[in-house]
Order: C-alpha cells, then sequence, then structure tokens
C-alpha cells in the first residue's frame, strides 16, 4: 500500500467521493511494527460527539474565519484535523498501523444528505393521507359515504375556511367513524346530496369541529386509522342499498371537500381534471375501484427485502451502467479527468460528432438523394437494395468489430431519412435491431419485402446454424414487424416455405425466444388463408397446447392471448381435426380452470370457445369422456357463471357508450376500423330482444347505408375505395341478424333490405359475395331471418324481376326462362346461389329462407301475398275461368329449383331438425295440388324417399325399398300438370285414406327446443303427406312406388294408434 497523501487547505476543498479511514486505539496497541501508515502522516476524521434534537453546530468557511452560529438540527459534516507526524509523538506506547484491520472507515462527502440521519426532525417529510392506499371497493365505499357526508356538513357551517386540511386531517376511531356513516343522506330538490335531519348536520360536525382541542393530532399528522374489516364494511353497504349512491354531486366546493378527505382516508389522490368530470357517487366510487398500477420489480424486491440479508447483491431502480461501476469503487473521479485533460467526450460523443461522422463518408456518399426517385416508396427501396449489398458483404467477412462502429453511428443517425438504413452487418448486428424498429413505420414494411432484404434473411440468414439468442431476436422482429398487416410480404413468406420448415420450428428452440416466435406466427397467418393451412399441417396445435400445458407457459405469459387467437384460427382447418391431438379440448378447459393461473375473463371465455370447437367434432368427444376429463367441462361451466363478478355497468356510462357507438357507425368510409369496433360491441349488446328494438331505429340508417357501400349501383360512379372492408361487411351483417330477430324488427328491415325487388341490396350482396364464403352465408342468413312469418317480404322476394339479359341501372340481371317472356323472381337467384355455393351451411341456410316462404304462401291470407304480375290467362283443368292462382304459376315457374333444394334439405343427414323442418313444409305443399306434384318431385330420388320412410315407421330402409320407380306429371307453363304418358303397368284408383281421416292429423310445425318430440311429429308431418300423394296423385305414380306409399301409410298409422293407447 502506498501512504495516503497529505491534504492541503480548510475542509470546503475536500473531494466529495473521498474515503478515509481512522485509526483506532484497538487497532494502536495490538500492532507491533512499523508501517507506512503512520497517523502523523494521515489525514483523519475526528468523530465528534452528536447531540440530541437542535444541537447548535459550527459551521467551517473556506477562510477558517469563525462563523455564527445557528440553531439547527441538521448534522453537518465533522471538522477536519490533521494528526501529528509520528516523529512528534512522545507518547512511549504509540504504536504505528502495519495493516488496515482494524481502522474505521467513516465515509467521504458524496452521499451526505442522503443519510436520513443527518436530517433534523423539523426536515422529516409527514404524509397528508396514508402511505398504503385502500383498495377494497367495499371499504373505499364506506369511506366514500364518510367523507361526502362530512364534505356536505363542512359546506354548509365552514364555506369560506382558508385551509380545510386543518378539519379534515382528523380520522379518530371507529366508534366515531360507524355513527358518522350512518347519517342518512338524500336527494335535494335539484338531485344533489343533503342530509335528512338538522340533528344530524349538528351531531358531525360537532365531530368535525373537535380539531381545536386535537391540535398535536393534526400537527403530527399520525392519527390512528379506523380498524374496519371487509366483512363490516360489506355489511354496512347491503345495509344502506344502493340509492345513495346515485346521488349527484353538483356542489364543486362539496366535491372539493369530499376529495381532500377522502386523500385523508384512503391514500388516493384525485385530480382536478377527473373530479370536474364526476357527477354522482357511483362515478366517484368506481374512479377509486381502479386496480392501481403493478408495481415495478424494483419497487417489489425493494418492499419485501428479499435479497436484503444477501451478500454482494444490490438492486438498482435502473439499468447499471459502466459509469455507475466506476463510480462505486472511484475509478470515475480519475477517468473523467483524464478524458477531459485530452478533451475528449465524457459522455456520448458531445460536441464530436462531426469528427465521428467523418470516418464514414465514404459510406455515405454512396447513398442516394430522395428526390432522383418519383416516390417515398421507391427511394425507400433504393436504399435497402444498397443496405443489402453491404449486409451480405458483411455477413461474408465477418468484420465484427469495426462494424460495430458503423451500427453505432447508423443507429444514432436513424431519427432522419438522410442516415437511416445505410448499412448493415453481421456479429451482434444492430442492423437487425435497426431495421425491425424502423418496420414498425408502416411506410417501411412493403420496400423491405421489395428490396429482397426479407428473402434474403429468410433464406440465407434465419435458418442458419451457429446464431446467438440476440441475433435470433432480432431476425423474428424483423420477419414479423414486416409482415404486420402487409399481405405482400405474407405472400413472400409463404411461397418461401420457410414458415413451416424453419419459424414454426424455432418454437422448439430455447424459451427466450418463445414470445418472438409466436407473435411472428401470428403476424404471418392472420387474415391468411394459405399460411394458416401451413400452419396446420406443420402441427402447431400440437406444439401451442404444449406449450400452455406444461412449464413452457412461464416464459410466454403474456402470449397467452395470441395463442388463443391462432388455435382459433387452426380449429376451422378442415385438417384440424386429423392433425390436432385428442387431448387438446382436455388440456385448454384444464388451463381455464386451473386455480395456479390468474386469466382474465377474456382469457378464460377464448379458452372455452377454443376447447368447445374442437369438442364439435366427434373424435374429440370420445376422447374426453374415455380419459375421464368430463369434469373439467363441468368445472369451466361452474367458473363461467361464478368465477368472474361482473357488476353491472352504470346506466349513464352505457348509455354515454351507445351514444358513442352510434357516432361511429356514422363517421366517413374512411374510418372503417371504427365502425367495425361499433358493430362487433353494439352487436354484442343487442342479444336481447329489448336491447335489439331499442337500437334498431338508431342504428338501421347507418348499417343499411354501409351495406349499399358495398354493392353499388351501375355505372359504378361510386368511388371504389369508399367500398367497406370484409371485416365490416361480415361485422354489418351480423349486426343485422340480432337486430332482425325480434318479430317487431323485420318489416322495417325487410323494406330497407328487400324492396325494391330489383335494385334490392341483399339480392346484390348475394352474387358479389361469391369468393367471400362467410359474408355470403351471413347475408343468405339475414334474409332468411327477414323472411320469417312476414307476409312483405316474401312478396318482395317472390316478385318477378324485369325482362333482361343484362342490369339496368341499379337493377338486377332477370333470369328469361320461360317461352312466355316472364321473369324469374329474387328467390330463384337466392337458389341459385346456393347450388352454386362451396359451402354446406349457405346451402342449409337457402334452404331454410325457402321454407319460411313456402310457409308464408300456404298461410290463411295466401291469396294476396303474391303480387299481380304472377297472373296471366291460360285455361286449366279444374275451373271454368281463364285465370288459374297466382301460387300455382309461381310454383309452376319455380318448380325445379324449388325441387332441387327441398330434396338437398330433406336428405341431409347431419341435423335432424333440418329433416324436421322439410317435412313440415312438403305436408303443407302436398295438401295443395298446385304444389303437391313439387312434392312428388321431391321425393323421387331413392336417399330422399328413404328419409320420409324411415320418419314414417320408426325404421331403417333398406336400398331395394327405397329404389323404386315413380314416374311423375311434369308440370305445364300454366301451372297445371299434364297426364304421364307411362303410369306403368296398371293404374288404380286413389288409394283409401280413411284411416288417416280419422286420426285427424294435421301438419305440424317442429320446436328445436323440444327434441324429445320430434320423431312424433316428424311422422305425423309424413304420414299426412303421403296420405295426400295418395289421395290427389296416386295415379301419377308407378305401381311399385304407390305400394310402397300405401305400406307406409299402413305402418304409420299404427304406430300413431299404438302411442295414443300407451299415452292414455
Amino acid at each position: 500500500m502506498r501512504n495516503l497523501a497529505r491534504l492541503r487547505g480548510p475542509a470546503s476543498t475536500l473531494s466529495t467521493s473521498s474515503t478515509l479511514t481512522v485509526r483506532t486505539a484497538a487497532a494502536a496497541s495490538s500492532a507491533s511494527s512499523s508501517h507506512p501508515f503512520s497517523a502523523s502522516k494521515t489525514h483523519v476524521w475526528q468523530q465528534q460527539k452528536q447531540t440530541s434534537f437542535k444541537t447548535q453546530r459550527r459551521c467551517l468557511s473556506s477562510s477558517s474565519v469563525q462563523a455564527k452560529r445557528i440553531e439547527t438540527d441538521l448534522v453537518y459534516p465533522r471538522k477536519i484535523i490533521v494528526a501529528p507526524h509520528r516523529e512528534s509523538i512522545v507518547d512511549p506506547d504509540y504504536v504505528p498501523a502495519v495493516r488496515a484491520d482494524g481502522l474505521e472507515e467513516v465515509g467521504g462527502l458524496a452521499s451526505w444528505w442522503e443519510d436520513p440521519d443527518h436530517w433534523g426532525q423539523s426536515k422529516q417529510y409527514v404524509g397528508f393521507g396514508p402511505t398504503e392506499k385502500v383498495l377494497d371497493p367495499v371499504l373505499l365505499a364506506v369511506l366514500v359515504r364518510r367523507a361526502v357526508i362530512e364534505a356536505v356538513v363542512m359546506r354548509r357551517f365552514a364555506p369560506n375556511i382558508m385551509r380545510p386540511e386543518g378539519l379534515l386531517a382528523v380520522t379518530r376511531g371507529q366508534q366515531e367513524l360507524l355513527d358518522t356513516v350512518e347519517v342518512p343522506l338524500v336527494a335535494a330538490e335539484d338531485g344533489s346530496v343533503t342530509l335528512e335531519e338538522n340533528g344530524d348536520w349538528r351531531k358531525v360536525w360537532t365531530r368535525l369541529s373537535k380539531v381545536k382541542q386535537e391540535s398535536d393530532e393534526v400537527k403530527k399528522g399520525a392519527a390512528p386509522q379506523p380498524e374496519l374489516t371487509p366483512d363490516e364494511a360489506k355489511t354496512l353497504v347491503q345495509k344502506w342499498g344502493s340509492e345513495w349512491k346515485s346521488l349527484k354531486l353538483l356542489d364543486p366546493v362539496v366535491k372539493f371537500y369530499a376529495a381532500k378527505r377522502i386523500q385523508r382516508l384512503t391514500g388516493h389522490i384525485i385530480p382536478d381534471g377527473k373530479l370536474l368530470g364526476i357527477e354522482t357517487i357511483t362515478s366517484l366510487i368506481a374512479y377509486l375501484a381502479k386496480p392501481p398500477k403493478a408495481r415495478k420489480l424494483f419497487e417489489e424486491i425493494e418492499t419485501t427485502g428479499v435479497v436484503a440479508n444477501l451478500p454482494n447483491v444490490t438492486v438498482s431502480p435502473r439499468r447499471v451502467t459502466p459509469v455507475d461501476k466506476d463510480i462505486s469503487v472511484g475509478r470515475w473521479k480519475v477517468m473523467k479527468k483524464e478524458l477531459e485533460k485530452r478533451q475528449l467526450p465524457v459522455l456520448g460523443t458531445e460536441g464530436h460528432q462531426k469528427k465521428i461522422t467523418a470516418i464514414f463518408s465514404q459510406s455515405r456518399a454512396t447513398s442516394q438523394n430522395a428526390d432522383e426517385f418519383p416516390d417515398e416508396q421507391s427511394w425507400q427501396t433504393a436504399q435497402l437494395k444498397t443496405a443489402l449489398d453491404t449486409a451480405q458483404q458483411a455477413w461474408l467477412d465477418g468484420s465484427h468489430e469495426s462494424l460495430a462502429v458503423i451500427a453505432e453511428e447508423t443507429a444514432n443517425a436513424a431519427r432522419n431519412r438522410e442516415s437511416e438504413l445505410l448499412l448493415l452487418f453481421s456479429h451482434r448486428n444492430p442492423w437487425l435491431i435497426l431495421r425491425a424498429h424502423g418496420a414498425q413505420k408502416a411506410s417501411w414494411r412493403l420496400p423491405i419485402g421489395e428490396s429482397g432484404l426479407l428473402d434474403w434473411v429468410l433464406t440465407s440468414v434465419i435458418a442458419a446454424q451457429g446464431l446467438d439468442l440476440h441475433l435470433k431476436k432480432q431476425l423474428l422482429r424483423l420477419i414479423g414487424n414486416a409482415c404486420a398487416e402487409c399481405d405482400e410480404n405474407k405472400a413472400r413468406v409463404v411461397e418461401s416455405g420457410k414458415l413451416e420448415t424453419t419459424i414454426v420450428s424455432l418454437l422448439d428452440d430455447n424459451d427466450t425466444l418463445l414470445p418472438f416466435a409466436l407473435s411472428v406466427i401470428y403476424n404471418i397467418c392472420v387474415e391468411n388463408e394459405k399460411a394458416q393451412s401451413q400452419i396446420c399441417e406443420a402441427g402447431l396445435s400440437k406444439k401451442l397446447v404444449d406449450i400452455v400445458s406444461g412449464p413452457r407457459l412461464a416464459q410466454c405469459q403474456a402470449s397467452l392471448r395470441i395463442i388463443i387467437q391462432m388455435l382459433e384460427q387452426l380449429v376451422s382447418q378442415d385438417a384440424e381435426p386429423k392433425i390436432a391431438s385428442l387431448s387438446t379440448p382436455a388440456l385448454l378447459l384444464g388451463l381455464a380452470t386451473s386455480p395456479t393461473q390468474d386469466l382474465e375473463l377474456e382469457d378464460f371465455t377464448g379458452l372455452c370457445t377454443v376447447a368447445l370447437a374442437y369438442l364439435t367434432y366427434e373424435p374429440f368427444q370420445v376422447a374426453l369422456l374415455e380419459t375421464d376429463s368430463f369434469g373439467v367441462l363441468s368445472q369451466a361451466t361452474y367458473d363461467s357463471q361464478s368465477r368472474f363478478d361482473i357488476d353491472d355497468a352504470d346506466a349513464d356510462v352505457v348509455e354515454q357508450l351507445k351514444q358513442k357507438l352510434i357516432a361511429w357507425l356514422n363517421t366517413p368510409a374512411s374510418h372503417s376500423h371504427l365502425q367495425t369496433a361499433a358493430c362487433l360491441t353494439l352487436g354484442n349488446l343487442s342479444r336481447s330482444d329489448e336491447a335489439s328494438l331499442a337500437l334498431a331505429n338508431l342504428v338501421r340508417d347507418p348499417l343499411i347505408s354501409i351495406l349499399a357501400r358495398a354493392v353499388p349501383t351501375p355505372p359504378f360512379s361510386q368511388d371504389l375505395s369508399s367500398r367497406p372492408p370484409p371485416q365490416l361487411l361480415h361485422a354489418v351483417l351480423s349486426f343485422l341478424k340480432n337486430l332482425a330477430i325480434p318479430t317487431a324488427n323485420k318489416p322495417s328491415l325487410g323494406s330497407a333490405l328487400l324492396s325494391p325487388p330489383e335494385s334490392a341490396i341483399l339480392p346484390r350482396l348475394w352474387l358479389a359475395t361469391t369468393a367471400q364464403p362467410q359474408i355470403q352465408f351471413a347475408a343468405v342468413s339475414l334474409t332468411r331471418l327477414l323472411l320469417v312469418n312476414q307476409i312483405d317480404a316474401v312478396r318482395n322476394i317472390c316478385t318477378p324481376l324485369p325482362l333482361s339479359t343484362s342490369a339496368k341501372d341499379g337493377e338486377l340481371p332477370g333470369y328469361t326462362t320461360r317461352s312466355d317472356g316472364a321473369a324469374q323472381s329474387p328467390l330463384h337467384i337466392l337458389m341459385d346461389v346456393a347450388f352454386r355455393a362451396d359451402t354446406d351451411p349457405t346451402k342449409m341456410e337457402a334452404a331454410r329462407a325457402l321454407c319460411a316462404v313456402i310457409r308464408v304462401l300456404h298461410s290463411p291470407s295466401e291469396d294476396t301475398i303474391l303480387p299481380a304480375p304472377w297472373q296471366w290467362d291460360a285455361p286449366t283443368e279444374t275451373t271454368a275461368d281463364t285465370t288459374a292462382p297466382a301460387r300455382a304459376r309461381f310454383y309452376a315457374a319455380h318448380a325445379t329449383p324449388i325441387a332441387k333444394t327441398l330434396e338437398t334439405l330433406l336428405a341431409h343427414k347431419k341435423f335432424a331438425t333440418l329433416r324436421s323442418e322439410a317435412l313440415f313444409v312438403l305436408a303443407l305443399m302436398g295438401r295443395s295440388v298446385d304444389s303437391g306434384r313439387i312434392a312428388v318431385r321431391v321425393l323421387e330420388p331413392v336417399e330422399t324417399c328413404r328419409r320420409l320412410a324411415e320418419a314414417v315407421t320408426g325404421r331403417e330402409v333398406t336400398d331395394d325399398e327405397a329404389a323404386v320407380g315413380g314416374a311423375v306429371t311434369e308440370i305445364g307453363e300454366d301451372g297445371i300438370g299434364e297426364e304421364n304418358k307411362d303410369k306403368g303397368a296398371g293404374s288404380s284408383p286413389a288409394a283409401d285414406t280413411g284411416l288417416l281421416d280419422g286420426l285427424g292429423l294435421e301438419p305440424q310445425q317442429t320446436n328445436v327446443k323440444q327434441t324429445a318430440g320430434m320423431a312424433k311429429i316428424d311422422r305425423e308431418n309424413g304420414l299426412v303427406l303421403v296420405a295426400e300423394i295418395l289421395r290427389s296423385f296416386s295415379d301419377d305414380l308407378s305401381p311399385s312406388r304407390r305400394k310402397l306409399f300405401e305400406q307406409m301409410l299402413s305402418d304409420g298409422s299404427e304406430l300413431i294408434l299404438d302411442e295414443r293407447k300407451q299415452s292414455k
């Protein structure tokens, strides 16, 4: 060790970071030999005895002049004294120290005032409110009630008090709290809060005015808080009811006093801006009950003290820099002096930016001027191509150190367009950090792909071996940001084949990469069917389920919502049921119901929704039962009702939200994201008839306007950019479907969407959305809802279209198929669209819409339903009049599409309710001659005849039984049947249906909510159909088919008689 330097000068010249040692008596007495640590050559601190409160101190000046004495309780730095030289010490027992052991370390002046002991009691901070905020909502309600009561009283008795905190600082005990909150609150004439009785005013004011007798408590600000448990508070709140919370806070003085009192009682500070917007006690409690912001990790560790006793461990509130480390060991002072001596920057570049920039002048000279390009995107692409060349060369050269300096300069200059993205390189790869941040600006995303940078990263870098973790992170960030909302770059990734082979495989890599890889896959796959198909075939669902059901979930807990959304995309893929693990629903439900997972409502709902989507497939249902996992399904059902405490929102807040969302619907077409959000939110709110009825008149016009923009009328003078995006169009149709459920809303919506028939919005949507099956399905489903029991809607959809092979302005194209030139109706277009649809749901919805039309056509007011254009003169077999019924003409024009549609519906195997609906409609049609021939035609195929026989007889019918020929009478142009020229071997009179007549059967509509009696109703409807065919069209059937129908009639009648006997 070297001798400590002798201090020259007064105490004021000491460095604030000096650390000196002083020799203790114990060390002097134990030392045995001489050493350069001589006390006579060393400056030491003389430990002075600290006095008690308000000790007199002497201040030292740089001139060593006697300073004026002041009275203070601050502890100033100690006086510096100079120890005598060891040669001048005459004490014979003095022995110089030879080691530092035993010397006391007294510290320097750098952190003198950071020591709380150096501050006097008068300088200690005393807060007005408690240090810990009250967070329990029930306790908050009790304390808010007390604050409001005392604020109202102070407003009356002390309206002009200058310092209200004097009164409000006293909290007192629990009994006074209970006495105060039990005072009733009532509404004044203007609705504002007030007290009921004069005696209550005086009692509360008396308790508040005791502050004069408790001045010491007020000064200390440390009155004991009343101890009130949450259970006691809950009992009080339940006793008071909820009417007092709706009282208004209109007086600003009352609100100010209440806010000060709340601060004292709860620790919550209400800003003036927020206080101004609070109008009721409910809104005041709601503001205070918001959960506090999560504390930082440093604050948690500091509070809990988990590392306080660990040696050599400290926790810093910010990143510890090299400068901090140098300061802690005393090096920084020397380093700073040397840097200043050489005129070098101490921190950063300071004024030396130009000197460092000169190093890169050669590289900057290669950058191109933006004025040379037609637009900014072209310039960006050119810049990225230049950067790509530099990056590729650097990747091959591996010039790490020099390129690191270039990266630092590039990152510093990346804030302006001139120097952004000039140089790229490898190793620590700051260029990847720069690109990833640059990609967050939407204008740079497309150039990343067009320049070839994205392709190079995908094909040459991301799959390379030996990449460090930091590099992989930045590569993933670059790919993910480049593909965000950029379809062109998504397509590049999909076509490269790296999504399945490289990016998905990174999920099995280091756990630190999980959040990055998940975000990248989500950005690529969202709204991209090809990408979703690729990740489905790669077995992504198995990887995701393994992650969320194992310990790796802790590494990507923040990405759980992304995982749920990707599983929602995967479950809709056709190949997913064959690829996914059969334990997927059980594992997802287990995560949702796990007591160790503190899930938010949205995450819980998402997990359950995905699990139920998988459970729609039979293999997953069987696996759930075979593995005894049904318990997690029942637990999820229980948790969905009991786990989350969702309080009803304040009516005023809900109404304000509704008005804002309705205003969003009326925003310009460029704000489609706001319109989509409004449709989704209001659509969820309209799930009840009451809500739908209240919203219908408010939102109908803007919704119709959006749909009209989706199918503009010719000659398309409308700006095509104003057409709504698919997401908005689907949200609007889904919202309208909810609104169309109540019967009272159907007429107005049907009039707006189905009339006039030649230019109606919905038929144009059927035709315009052929390439968008989900939107087409929503449009067809909305049509079905509007047709149920609605005469006007049925009349519009059945109205013949104008005669034209090409559309007029704003009209649908006519479908001329008859020799007399009569055009067909929008109903024919609907069924034609359904035949060409690729998805079964659209076909089924169109068929159900046809059933709704037929039910209305066979209602008691059938003669006034169809419009006049369905009438024309033609002789008939049954009347001398030349005018056939309009319904007969209608069926004649639509015979083929109606027969095909009902065949599809009756032969459907998956849902029994659809078959029941077809049987009911056919039973209605069979009772009328004009539509009965179509019913016979529907039953001609083997499969439909089999379904009818099974419904009537209750047993399976073999192919031989069902495959019997049946000639059907052709339907003429006038709607009247012609004689069949080939009736078979022997015709017979109409079959005997007297037994059925005795049963008194009528067509019955099935109730989908009561599946127990569905088979019985199907049998009766089938018998009505068979009986009517045998009664009216027996001669049109072949002998084998007639025999089959007669057998069905006999067997079915006996079954009904047996059922009736058993029920007695």
